[in-house]
């Protein structure tokens, strides 16, 4: 039982966590030590790679998909400032309070190359909780695709396509 214990502590204080509060709609927000990484502003190259008058809509392709998957598809909507918003087709519009200062707003994203990364905060252990973690996901820019396959950090395979209607 120690060693659980000890192991327990251990993998929490191993990891960076961040202790949030919650808004007067009940959302998560950013904390006064919860500062993005992602600092940089995109540059005018950069944001020649990615849209940001667009919305990216997740299509169907690469693995399996269920069916409410299918059914409610995510939205990524890229910023010139260097935050992104993560929502899901038939909520999008239900969210519009949110902020850039709550976590489920979205994040930053950060572009070199063809490649594009995603910083955001997520609950600790999947549920309500006070305690999230910094999250990073890194993808692909292809012609009007974004195609996450991050395998070191063990992401499923998303393809997100270039719009300029939410459909």
């Amino acid at each position: 039982m120690k060693i659980l214990i000890f192991l327990l502590l251990f993998f929490l204080l191993g990891c960076k966590s961040y202790i949030v509060e919650y808004d007067k709609n009940g959302e998560p927000k950013l904390g006064k030590n919860m500062n993005y990484i992602f600092t940089e502003k995109p540059s005018v190259e950069n944001l020649k790679k990615i849209d940001t008058t667009a919305y990216y809509i997740q299509i169907f392709e690469g693995r399996y998909y269920n069916e409410n998957e299918i059914k409610n598809p995510m939205v990524l909507e890229f910023h010139n400032d260097g935050f992104y918003k993560d929502s899901s087709l038939k909520y999008y519009k239900n969210f519009s309070y949110r902020t850039k200062e709550t976590i489920w707003y979205g994040g930053k994203y950060k572009i070199s190359g063809n490649t594009i990364e995603l910083e955001s905060f997520a609950p600790s252990n999947g549920s309500k909780t006070k305690i999230y973690i910094r999250t990073f996901l890194k993808g692909r820019i292809v012609n009007d695709k974004i195609i996450f396959d991050d395998k070191k950090n063990n992401s499923l395979i998303s393809v997100y396509q270039k719009k300029h209607k939410l459909e």
